[in-house]
């Protein structure tokens, strides 16, 4: 018997060639599945009076016909001898299914931005006989993968390197061996790769109205706030809060020192900043008093200075009021 090689979804012939001895005649012939060793492996598949089981059959020439191989067809297929006179012989024979199967290709879509890398990865490389190979395709157009600057590739993975429009489309990869080969390779399914235009920044492009507009409101706010507190004006202005308390109005700075407010006749409170002398005599409170007139009767300048008054120094004013 001779090893025999069929591709998956065909009918495989296997022939057991034998000779009798005159005046001997065949009395019956068995086919069975055999171990590596050539042990009878299972039952019956046919044999002379039983000439069909299922996808097995006997032909008139008495080979074992297998109709339409499956890959675990693949196996040792083991025939027996019997005569008449009782002459016994037994042999066997190896047949392999080849297959390919159909690789997947992942993802199957891809979104990418502008310069950045693409994969797709090809999978699931299954077949007899290896090696499997992979051509890569886009559309019905086999990849130029000879350029190495736009693409790195191997037998699982595709990445397209600095992805421009024209590498938007689809995607396939396209398994082949020895069995399968050029247009019997058995491709993937499609995997579209896509340009990501959302949110990306275009040094070409200029800012939105709609940004511009917001930037400028937002430097219009941040500088009315910072002149109304003197941050930026050549007159100093504070930012005042009021707090009534039994003492007296303790007006506090956005800063949070604390100045302790005077009241005056005329209606205005004058603000004082304590301030520690730069030189102190041992038991003496004497503090710097910076003043600061505010109208608290007007609202529109209620939190604003209306004039200052040089520093002094008081004795009188306790630094912990």
């Amino acid at each position: 018997m001779v090893p025999d090689t069929i591709k998956v979804a065909e009918d495989a012939a296997i022939s057991c060639i034998y000779t009798l001895v005159t005046a001997d005649s065949l009395l019956q012939l068995v086919w069975t599945k055999a171990d590596q060793d050539g042990q009878q492996v299972g039952d019956t598949l046919v044999a002379t009076g039983q000439t069909t089981n299922g996808r097995y059959r006997l032909s008139n020439d008495n080979d074992l016909i297998i109709t339409n191989v499956e890959v675990n067809d693949t196996s040792n297929y083991l025939c027996k001898i019997t005569t008449t006179k009782g002459n016994f012989a037994i042999d066997y024979a190896s047949l392999t299914v080849q297959y390919l199967n159909n690789p997947v290709l992942e993802p199957q879509e891809l979104s990418v931005m502008v310069n950045e890398t693409a994969m797709f990865t090809c999978s699931f490389l299954d077949g007899v006989p290896t090696p499997i190979t992979v051509t890569w395709c886009k559309g019905d157009v086999i990849l130029n993968t000879a350029d190495t600057d736009k693409y790195s590739y191997s037998d699982s993975a595709l990445i397209i390197n600095k992805v421009n429009v024209s590498d938007e489309g689809d995607y396939q990869c396209r398994a082949e061996n020895a069995a399968y080969s050029g247009m019997q390779g058995k491709l993937s399914n499609t995997a579209s790769l896509k340009l990501d235009s959302g949110d990306v920044y275009n040094p070409n492009e200029g800012l939105s109205d709609g940004l511009i507009v917001g930037i400028v409101l937002a430097l219009m706010v941040l500088i009315g706030l910072a002149v109304y507190c003197g941050f930026i004006s050549g007159r100093r202005k504070y930012c005042f809060s009021v707090k009534e308390t039994s003492t007296g109005n303790v007006i506090t700075t956005k800063d949070t020192s604390e100045y302790i407010g005077l009241t005056g006749g005329d209606g205005t409170t004058y603000a004082q900043k304590p301030k520690p002398s730069d030189s102190k005599k041992s038991g003496a409170n004497v503090e710097q008093l910076a003043y600061a007139e505010l109208d608290l009767n007007n609202p529109g300048k209620r939190d604003e200075i209306i004039r200052t008054k040089p520093e002094t120094q008081y004795s009188s004013v306790q630094s912990d009021i």
